[in-house]
């Protein structure tokens, strides 16, 4: 055994190696043939992805060929076309005349220009029906005078709370379309919305449908989009390619050459696009050189080109700049009645609505701000019951929406959103200095303070400044180095705003001066904004724990806590609202004067909650509630769209006088003449017959003749129409309706009172007539001489100096009378208006002519020693004569009153003479006598004349002294009279006589 192991374990060892290598051998030959088959399938895979790619290529060539085709073909087809259209063009131009081609350029001109839409409106609408013609002036220098502003800024704002904007520079005005021609080179500049693009457009309308030659109308920035080399071409392109205006390059050249033709280029600073502040001035800087060329080229040809102010640049120096004027009263009107055209009554409500907002109506002065009000009350049927929310709107249109719904881009530096926190901040901070306008200086340290809290450098501030003021309009320059907002309600919605984002003691700042003219508003658009107006209405009724502060003379705390309630502000302690509403009808019963009887009845009806309008109600149909009562009410009523209010005044017009007495019917009757509801002539008649008195007469005279249904009115017609003549000129209304067109058949009618002619020359001066029109009916034979001298005044007021000799002889030989008997009614005589002589003192003034004023002088003096002919007389006299503001002539008047107590006691104008520096004189004059003897109708003028200029607590207490006992009539005009004096002078009375000033 020993000897058998040696040899068996190397012969196993041999064996297991064979075995091993054998295995190794076949592992080894099937990992070549798996590597040979996968080589093979990698060459079959090569082999088919060749194939599908050289089958890809092959399917791609054909298709680029097959597109290639196409595209051949569809040349082919745009050539043959192409050719076709020349060919049918050549044929045309063979066979048209330029004047067909200019004919049918300007019907496509016209009824593109026919149609505007604003902002996102549904429809669009028809130019010629809503357009109001605008009126330009000259800016001989840029802005208001600097030392109007600044004397404005150092005021009190009080005093211009409710103000216009800085009186401009005195210079008269003209339409575009005279203006264009007189000067024809002209640069129209204009707030943002104030109408300038309209304005451009009606200019095109006329001009294309009655202008010598067809106008060229461009809006810039499309030309800037167009990538077209220069301005010419551009216009030549677009008649060629849009109007189809074949040879329009030579038609242009000879048009502009002869004359008569028109370049209507609208929105120069629409060009201030582009990634940098530089690449927009050159944009700007390369079409103002386009246009220079023009006009150097064809110096017979028309040039106008709009531009908002902040956006212009000075250039063009052939050019006349010319400004917007802003809207008057009668222009909003007038646009309100368009834009309503076929719904007169929702018109009239709105004009209604805005008559009683004046701060509305500031903002309505702006075209765009008053296209957006027409728009939210006829979507709405009212205007928001919380003025926030209109506010809130007008500001994101300047902001945001007027650009980009006409797809205008403007470089800027920050987002929309900043800016309108940057404008809270500054509004703010003015507002805490009462500041109205402010220094150039002082407004770049406000936005240096807030830039570097968002991220931007302080330097930056005056860039920030210059791109705010040039592309929104809310806040621009007044005058050289002064800023102000577009108007103070827009300061005041932004101080509102801010005040309630900051709490605190911002909020407590607005309540503790509530009283203060400055913030009232500010406060009533906080209590909107406040997420729970608890605390400031119980800090505005004067709450101190369990004890309330007594209330002034005016009752100033429990109105202006109506006022926030109009908002529908959220209140967490619901009693407050109900006890507010139950003081304040609490309040209109036991009112001591209509002044506050009309007050509270307006609260309670503004207040618009269910409790409020139910509380109204119950006293206007209770007939054991005091007849003023209830017409105070009615009267809250005027301006209503409310459905239910016009039903109620229906159903008192229905049921007459009667069941509800005059007042309340009278009151009734002004509430639907003033919503145009008056259609039928039956409750007229009944009124007509029923009322005693002859104004109630009168009013319903005057409505009957304006229906015109004669068929249904059993009284004799003459008596009416003498009664409804007589009211139209003691009113100061026209009898007719007068314009441009139709002046000279009026004018010259024998049937027409030569006082209504009067009127209806100054209702044709009010509306910015052209001068042109009052020269051509001046110098018309048929006028009568009385009429010639109001067109003497309306052209003297225009700057037309030569004829003031004619008016002052006017005057001396009393070729105007200074009383016009309009009406004999047998037991009394209706007496016309006044201010004929007062408006012919106003033209003399304007053009610096005083020759008059010694002739006033003597009849003044003529008085003194008894030989005028009447207090009346006398009354015109002072009237007229303190036009010209004379310290001298109110010394005299003053005295005269004083020495004179008959003079005090019944001649109704000598408190004209009371200026700021002349009322402790008056107040001591007044003091001096007994204040029963003076003649109700010369109270009334002495209370208005105290309102007017009058600061101080002495004559606040002789105007409350004298309201008290008075009759309804004189005591309304004294706690007016009050009420301004205490605004004005910044102080509350109270019912002991004791006299509060408001916090500083």
């Amino acid at each position: 055994m020993s000897g058998i192991l040696p040899i068996a374990v190397p012969a196993g060892i041999a064996l297991l190696s064979a075995v091993l290598g054998f295995y190794q051998w076949r592992r080894t030959q099937a990992a070549t043939k798996q590597l040979e088959q996968e080589k093979l399938q990698h060459q079959r895979d090569v082999l088919a992805w060749e194939k599908e790619k050289l089958a890809l290529t092959r399917e791609g060539e054909r298709e680029q060929a097959e597109q290639a085709a196409k595209a051949e073909r569809a040349r082919e087809i745009e050539q043959a076309r192409r050719s076709e259209r020349d060919r049918v063009r050549t044929a045309r131009r063979e066979s048209t005349t330029d004047a067909e081609l200019a004919r049918e350029y300007r019907k496509t001109l016209a009824r593109q220009l026919k149609s505007v839409k604003i902002l996102d409106m549904s429809r669009p609408l028809d130019l010629e029906e809503v357009y109001v013609q605008l009126a330009v002036r000259e800016q001989p220098g840029r802005f208001a005078r600097e030392r109007e502003v600044r004397r404005l800024a150092e005021d009190d704002p009080g005093d211009h709370l409710l103000g216009p904007a800085p009186e401009r520079q005195p210079i008269s005005t003209v339409h575009p379309d005279e203006a264009l021609r007189r000067h024809q080179r002209i640069v129209v500049l204009g707030d943002p919305g104030s109408g300038k693009t309209t304005m451009l457009r009606h200019l095109a309308l006329r001009e294309a449908r009655h202008g010598a030659e067809p106008p060229v109308y461009v809006e810039l920035r499309k030309f800037v989009d167009s990538g077209v080399a220069d301005l010419m071409s551009y216009v030549e392109h677009v008649l060629a390619e849009d109007y189809r205006f074949d040879g329009a390059a030579r038609f242009l050249d000879e048009s502009f050459t002869r004359g008569g033709a028109a370049l209507l280029l609208d929105g120069l600073d629409e060009v201030l696009g582009g990634a940098t502040a530089e690449a927009a001035a050159a944009e700007y800087d390369r079409i103002v050189d386009d246009v220079d060329r023009i006009a150097v080229r064809h110096p017979n040809l028309l040039i106008a080109v709009t531009c908002r102010r902040a956006g212009w640049r000075p250039a063009l120096s052939s050019f006349t700049t010319l400004e917007v004027v802003d809207f008057t009263w009668e222009h909003i009107g007038q646009f309100v009645d368009n834009w309503f055209k076929d719904q007169p009554v929702r018109g009239r409500q709105l004009k209604q609505a805005l008559s009683e907002n004046l701060r509305m109506q500031a903002l309505a002065t702006n075209p765009l701000v008053l296209s957006l009000i027409a728009i939210v009350f006829e979507r709405e049927l009212e205007l928001p019951e919380r003025r926030a929310e209109l506010y809130n709107r007008c500001a994101e249109v300047m902001l945001r929406e007027w650009d980009a719904h006409r797809g205008i881009r403007r470089f800027g530096k920050f987002t929309t959103d900043r800016k309108r926190d940057l404008l809270q901040e500054v509004a703010w901070r003015f507002h805490l200095m009462g500041k109205r306008y402010f220094p150039e200086a002082e407004l770049l340290g406000v936005i240096a303070d807030y830039l570097p809290t968002i991220g931007i450098p302080a330097g930056e501030n005056e860039a920030i400044l210059a791109e705010i003021a040039a592309q929104y309009g809310l806040l621009k320059e007044q005058a050289h180095g002064w800023y102000g907002f577009l108007h103070l309600t827009v300061q005041e919605y932004f101080a509102a705003v801010s005040a309630a984002a900051r709490g605190g003691d911002c909020v407590d700042h607005v309540v503790r001066h509530r009283h203060d003219p400055w913030w009232e508003e500010v406060l009533v658009l906080q209590a909107g904004l406040l997420p729970d107006a608890t605390g400031l209405l119980r800090e505005v009724l004067g709450w101190r724990g369990r004890r309330r502060r007594e209330d002034d003379v005016l009752r100033g705390d429990l109105v202006l806590a109506a006022q926030c309630l109009v908002g529908t502000p959220r209140i967490e302690d619901a009693s407050l609202r109900a006890e507010i509403i139950a003081e304040v009808r609490n309040a209109l019963v036991k009112a001591p004067s209509p002044f506050h009887r009309e007050r509270a009845a307006a609260a309670l009806v503004g207040i618009g909650t269910s409790d409020s309008t139910a509380a109204a109600r119950d006293l206007l149909f209770d007939l054991g509630v005091p007849q003023e009562v209830r017409a105070a009410v009615v009267l809250a009523y005027c301006g209503s769209s409310d459905e239910r209010a016009r039903r109620d005044v229906d159903r008192l017009l229905a049921e007459g006088i009667g069941r509800h007495g005059e007042e309340v019917v009278g009151a009734a009757l002004k509430a639907a003449s003033d919503a145009g509801r008056i259609t039928s002539v039956a409750p007229l008649v009944k009124i007509f017959q029923e009322a005693e008195s002859v104004g109630l007469r009168g009013i319903a005279a005057t409505d009957i003749a304006a229906i015109g249904d004669w068929s249904a009115v059993p009284v004799p017609r003459d008596e009416v129409e003498r009664l409804a003549g007589a009211m139209t000129l003691l009113t100061g209304n026209p009898v007719v309706t007068v314009s441009a067109e139709s002046a000279p058949d009026v004018l010259t009618r024998a049937d027409v009172h030569w006082s209504a002619k009067w009127w209806c020359v100054r209702s044709l001066d009010r509306e910015v007539v052209p001068r042109e029109v009052f020269e051509r009916l001046y110098e018309r034979a048929d006028v009568d001489e009385r009429t010639r001298i109001a067109l003497a005044t309306a052209l003297t007021l225009r700057g037309e100096a030569r004829f003031a000799p004619d008016l002052v002889d006017a005057i001396r030989r009393a070729i105007v009378p200074p009383v016009v008997v309009v009406a004999d009614l047998g037991n009394s005589r209706l007496l016309g208006p006044r201010e004929l002589w007062t408006w012919i003192c106003q033209a003399l003034h304007s053009v610096g002519d005083k020759s008059v004023f010694p002739h006033l002088l003597d009849l003044l003096e003529q008085e003194v020693r008894g030989q005028s002919s009447s207090a009346y007389n006398l009354s015109i006299v002072i009237q007229a004569a303190a036009v010209f503001g004379e310290d001298a002539l109110c010394r005299k008047i003053l005295d005269m009153a004083s020495a004179d107590a008959e003079v005090l006691y019944s001649v109704p104008d000598w408190s004209a003479a009371i200026t700021p520096t002349t009322v402790p004189a008056a107040v001591g004059a007044l003091e001096a006598h007994d204040t029963r003897l003076i003649k109700p109708h010369v109270v009334v003028e002495v209370f208005r004349n105290l309102g007017r200029v009058a600061r101080d607590a002495r004559s606040a207490r002789w105007v409350w002294r004298a309201s008290a006992g008075q009759g309804r009539w004189v005591s309304r005009q004294g706690f007016q009279a009050l009420h301004a004096i205490c605004r004005r002078g910044r102080f509350r009375l109270f019912p002991d006589g004791r006299v509060e000033d408001l916090p500083i």
